[in-house]
């Protein structure tokens, strides 16, 4: 090796790889002139792939992955470890990513409380990069009403699931109740988000006006089903359907909040206790 065959580096490689008796005139080109087919001692070779950064797909979601399709919450590629067709299972819809995503918000607010809700732990609960929550929502206030949405359709979906809605009007509402009762042993995160929500954030799509939202098209469609009760003779028709689906709603999310707030209580016998109540009041004398 030459007395500069000890340099780091291309040239310094390109020097110690010449052969003994060179001349002196080559020696010194070949300094000047990497050899660029030649491996360099201690240097990684990269890929092209991981040469340049990930273009983002038709769904907005490649540009935060890792090449093998999994989210990396640094941002990085990882190593390809998988095939095509592996990759393209791991994409998710944007519909599908929206859902990860305020999932995940309703997770942290129902167990945490909504201080606990940021933006870096939101993204670390759905395992994806931070960058790609603002893909899906405007910002964070449009993400939390994203998720006090999901919650309400979620809990209003749970309560209908069980119940006949051909039986008697009488009969439907005591079901409800008693369906709906059981929440916060089953749902209890989806119910504490939307409070966290309505109560504390006035920005957040505005709280007060983001519950009025989602309950005046609840309270629609339960004033239809009180009407029909009404018409059957089941109910008193000299009450307004709609003024009795805000009071029947706000007598369940008063026993909700309660039962939230202590668990021992028993949630059957209490729902029994709430719709006698409203069933004495609203049933017609003949039928009581």
């Amino acid at each position: 090796m030459g007395a500069r065959g000890d340099r780091g580096g291309v040239r310094g490689a390109a020097t110690a790889a010449l052969p003994v008796g060179t001349s002196r005139r080559y020696r010194r080109a070949a300094r000047r002139r990497p050899d660029r087919g030649r491996a360099v001692p201690g240097e990684r070779r990269r890929s092209a792939a991981a040469a340049f950064p990930t273009r983002m797909d038709a769904r907005g979601d490649a540009g935060h992955r890792g090449a093998d399709g999994a989210d990396d919450p640094s941002g990085r590629a990882r190593a390809d470890m998988t095939g095509p067709n592996q990759r393209a299972r791991q994409r998710l819809s944007a519909e599908a990513r929206r859902l990860q995503l305020e999932t995940a918000a309703i997770e942290i607010v129902g167990r945490d409380g909504l201080a606990a809700a940021t933006a870096d732990e939101i993204a670390r609960t759905a395992g994806v990069s931070k960058g790609l929550l603002w893909h899906y929502f405007t910002d964070f206030d449009d993400l939390m009403a994203h998720a006090a949405r999901r919650a309400f359709t979620a809990l209003e979906a749970v309560v209908a699931a069980d119940i006949d809605l051909d039986a008697d009007v009488d009969d439907l509402l005591r079901a409800a109740i008693r369906r709906a009762a059981q929440l916060p042993a089953t749902h209890g995160a989806e119910l504490r988000t939307i409070r966290q929500i309505v109560l504390n954030l006035g920005a957040f799509g505005g709280g007060a006006a983001l519950r009025d939202r989602e309950y005046s098209a609840l309270y629609a469609r339960q004033a239809a089903l009180l009407r029909r009760g009404q018409d059957h003779g089941q109910l008193r028709a000299d009450l307004d359907p709609r003024l009795l689906a805000v009071t029947y709603q706000g007598m369940v999310d008063s026993m909700l909040d309660y039962l939230d707030t202590n668990p021992d209580v028993d949630p059957l016998t209490y729902a029994d206790h709430v719709a006698d109540v409203l069933l004495a009041g609203i049933t017609p004398p003949g039928k009581r």
